[in-house]
């Protein structure tokens, strides 16, 4: 009986925005409401992805400035904004299975932009150096694993954006290569490509 009630109920409501949308000035300022609140959000949106962004610019700079060394080769694991400005910063890409890195390297994980597991990763190869962490003073987050926003990948969350919760969103683990890894290189794994 609730349920039979409750839609209805709902039934009723959607009559009376039906009519309510038939005045021609009710109508137009629904249209315009809607593409203020559109502007206003897509504004702040677009800002939060900037602030973003620049997060990663400035702190592979920061990085970059206080680790880079003649003789000294600095690598990194991750995706996005963050191997952008690596790479323009002249450090190199770390995959899964290279064995590049020689002892006083310097690899960079960040915690956020989807870093890999490395040969070098543990207390044998590698140890930790320093931890750098980007200030981020926007409330707005669009990747965010402490406040559930995943604008671009519902891993992150199921939020398009949310307000920040108060943690840090994103980190840099610093590492220096203490040692040659000697290990056995595993096979690059293949993906078949459909049946």
């Amino acid at each position: 009986m609730i349920r039979l009630m409750e839609k209805l109920h709902l039934l009723l409501w959607m009559r009376a925005l039906e009519t309510r949308i038939q005045e021609i000035y009710f109508l137009r300022n629904l249209i315009w409401a809607s593409v203020v609140v559109t502007a206003l959000y897509s504004m702040l949106i677009g800002y939060a992805d900037y602030r973003f962004a620049e997060a990663y610019r400035r702190s592979s700079e920061e990085i970059t400035r206080q680790y880079a060394q003649p003789g000294r080769t600095l690598w990194y694991s991750g995706e996005w904004g963050f191997r952008y400005y690596f790479e323009r910063n002249e450090a190199r890409l770390l995959t899964a299975n290279a064995v590049g890195p020689k002892v006083g390297d310097v690899i960079i994980k960040p915690y956020l932009a989807t870093p890999w597991v490395t040969l070098y990763d543990g207390p044998e190869y590698s140890e930790l150096l320093d931890q750098h962490i980007p200030l981020m003073d926007y409330p707005l987050r669009i990747l965010d694993f402490s406040s559930h926003a995943g604008f671009y990948s519902s891993w992150f969350g199921i939020l398009p954006f949310s307000i920040t919760s108060g943690e840090r969103w994103e980190w840099f683990n610093v590492f220096r290569v203490i040692k040659a890894y000697d290990g056995p290189i595993p096979e690059p794994q293949r993906y078949p490509l459909g049946r």
